[in-house]
């Protein structure tokens, strides 16, 4: 083959290449939610020149949301658009992630950049009825570093379906909640908290759940041991005298447990 030829070939294989990537309406770019430092795919022309009329809606949160629970959400496209794809993410005060979206189906995926993450199509989907939408899970966080407040900052494309990126807009909205501490305490059995060997004069401790504290006080009162830690699974070596002792545990759940344990 001639140079000429192969140079040809070279060009028209590198124009379908851009041209599937033009049309391939899976994993759109990060960042195009108008979250604070975002723009959108109209403002960075990948969708644009569309006069789409329509509405998007967030919907399964409460205006209070409790930490380490998990909710399922719905983003909804309603429009006079044929296809239509979206993308969320939700933020603390200092707009860094907040929580954690999670999947159940292939019509969604989840992907992170600059510390946030972003729940997005994984294949744009053409209306039915004037409407599309999609499910997704979002887990609340345990605690925010910045206030007690977490935005979702959400949009959705709406196009023409004719593989080009003109003829189309976007449709965007944002939903501030509160975040409420769970303080409940969930009683787990002695067993599945640690894990405790007995010899001569010593006590072994193995945590099975982070704890808190570790102290051991002897039948007067007298604190023999203490341990403190934020959030702690190292097993403990303790040095004790024979006789009985009592073992305090306080563990990151909140979870309290007193045992009594005899040394010889």
């Amino acid at each position: 083959m001639s140079k000429l030829n192969l140079l040809i070939v070279g060009i028209m294989f590198s124009v379908l290449c851009l041209s599937a990537l033009l049309d391939d309406p899976r994993n759109p770019p990060m960042g195009r939610t108008r979250a604070p430092g975002e723009r959108t795919c109209s403002a960075t022309d990948c969708h644009r020149g569309g006069t789409f009329v329509g509405t998007v809606s967030l919907t399964g949160l409460p205006d209070t949301v409790v930490s380490g629970t998990k909710y399922n959400l719905n983003i909804k496209q309603t429009s006079n658009a044929l296809l239509g794809g979206f993308e969320a993410t939700s933020l603390d005060g200092s707009n860094m992630k907040a929580g954690n979206f999670s999947i159940s189906n292939s019509t969604t995926n989840v992907a992170s950049q600059s510390g946030r993450q972003y729940v997005r199509q994984s294949r744009a989907v053409l209306l039915s009825q004037g409407s599309v939408s999609w499910d997704f899970d979002w887990t609340a966080p345990d605690a925010l570093t910045s206030g007690d407040s977490i935005t979702f900052y959400f949009i959705t494309n709406a196009t023409n379906n004719d593989d080009r990126e003109t003829g189309d807009n976007t449709f965007l909205s944002s939903r501030k909640v509160v975040l409420k501490i769970n303080t409940s305490v969930s009683n787990l059995p002695e067993d599945q908290l640690y894990e405790l060997q007995i010899g001569k004069g010593e006590l072994f401790f193995t945590p099975l759940k982070p704890y808190v504290s570790v102290r051991v006080f002897n039948l007067n009162g007298r604190e023999l041991h203490n341990f403190s830690a934020a959030n702690s699974l190292d097993p403990l070596s303790l040095m004790l005298q024979s006789g009985v002792h009592i073992l305090n545990i306080e563990y990151k759940s909140g979870q309290k447990v007193s045992k009594k344990i005899v040394i010889n």
